[in-house]
This record gives C-alpha cells, sequence and structure tokens, in this order.
C-alpha cells in the first residue's frame, strides 16, 4: 500500500499540474531562457489548446522519484470543474466543484475543503488560460514529435517549478512534472483520455451525507 506521505504528494502534485500557486519549495528554479519569437509563437499555441478544452476525461497515473505509485480516473470541465478518483487502495477523491476544491477520504469518512481560487487548480479551470497571468515560462524544449513547457511563479519563482509535456501535431497533453518541497519530482501521465463529450455534472457534486451533516452543524 503506499505511504500517506507518498500519497499525499501525489495528491498535491495532481492538482499541482497547472498552478497559479506552486507548492512553496525551498529549491532554486532554474534561470529562465529568454525565448525567441518562434517559441512566443509555440507558448500561444499551447495556449489555444488548452483554451479549445471544455471536457477531458480518462486515466491517469502518477509516479514519484522516491517510489510512489498512485492511479485513477479524471474528469475535467471547464471552467471550474474537476474530479480525481483514486484506484484502491488510495483512499481519495478530490472534487473541484466550481467553488471549492473538497479532498475526501473514504476510509476515514472525512472531508476538508478549500475555495478553489487559492489552489493550483485555479490555473486550467480558469476560463481563460494566459501564462503570462502570474506565471513566468522559463523554457520550452522541442524533441521529435514533443514539446516541454516551463514555468514557475511568477511572484516567487524559487517556490519550484512545473512542466507540461505534450505531443505534437496535433497537440495533445500527456504529462506534467511536479516538484515538491522535498526535491522529490512527480510525473503524472494521462492514459486513454478524450477530449470533448458530454460529462454528467454529478460527477462535480459532494453529497457525502457526514460532510454535509458536519457543515450544517458549523453554521448552526
Amino acid at each position: 500500500m503506499v505511504s500517506a506521505d507518498i500519497t499525499r504528494r501525489l495528491l498535491l502534485a495532481s492538482l499541482a499540474a497547472v498552478t497559479t500557486g506552486l507548492a512553496a519549495a525551498m529549491v532554486l528554479a532554474a534561470p529562465p531562457r529568454p525565448l525567441s519569437g518562434d517559441d512566443q509563437a509555440t507558448v500561444r499555441r499551447i495556449e489555444a489548446y488548452l483554451n479549445s478544452i471544455t471536457t477531458l476525461a480518462g486515466r491517469f497515473l502518477q509516479t514519484s522519484s522516491d517510489g510512489g505509485e498512485a492511479s485513477g480516473r479524471f474528469y475535467m470541465w471547464r471552467p471550474g470543474r474537476l474530479r480525481f478518483d483514486y484506484d484502491p487502495p488510495v483512499p481519495y477523491l478530490i472534487v473541484a466543484t466550481g467553488d471549492l476544491v473538497i479532498h475526501y477520504d473514504r476510509e476515514l469518512k472525512t472531508a476538508s475543503h478549500i475555495y478553489q481560487e487559492a489552489t493550483p487548480a485555479a490555473f486550467l479551470l480558469k476560463s481563460e488560460i494566459r501564462f503570462e497571468r502570474g506565471l513566468r515560462v522559463t523554457d520550452l524544449a522541442r524533441r521529435p514529435g514533443v514539446l516541454q513547457l516551463t514555468f514557475v511563479q511568477a511572484k516567487e519563482p524559487e517556490a519550484g517549478s512545473v512542466t507540461l509535456v505534450l505531443g505534437d501535431n496535433p497537440l495533445a497533453l500527456r504529462q506534467w512534472v511536479v516538484v515538491d518541497p522535498q526535491g522529490v519530482e512527480t510525473r503524472v501521465s494521462l492514459l486513454d483520455y478524450q477530449v470533448g463529450g458530454r460529462l454528467d455534472p454529478k460527477l462535480f457534486e459532494f453529497n457525502e451525507p457526514t460532510w454535509l451533516d458536519e457543515q450544517r452543524k458549523r453554521g448552526n
């Protein structure tokens, strides 16, 4: 079974895929490489591709350099909605409802939540994705048929970096790579996914009775 620490790191990485608030890490970000005109045009093309996605659904595999591994299904409906449903033995579910991001532990039957705008998920779920808004692209690498776009938080470039890995011609998001506060690299691979199509709105609702009862008690 995956350890609790590794599982939590994987959970954070799943949301830190494309982020306006990278995990606070005391690591030195690589100095930015000046982008050429062709690079800047490619960044705009990647933005246009990401903005063209309304729904996305498939499977994911998360691995980390310290040996952690988890898998499951993911669903995204832009703007605002996201779901990561982890396979057993990992007991976690993450749901972004449009306002909140809720982390639910099926074993303990407990949930915690934060406002979506305060989470790393906010970037990918915005109605318009622009890297120049709160982020800074530090590198754009090309390999045959593959693009790798690396970016950092503009106000805290020392906090770490995220790298998006995309297939080229046509563009297709394949992976993202995140560095956590301990310098551990976590890779999230998207598998067998479908772009477009209708998703059930109920996927992005959270109706676990125990959590709802607790929220009602707090409101009284």
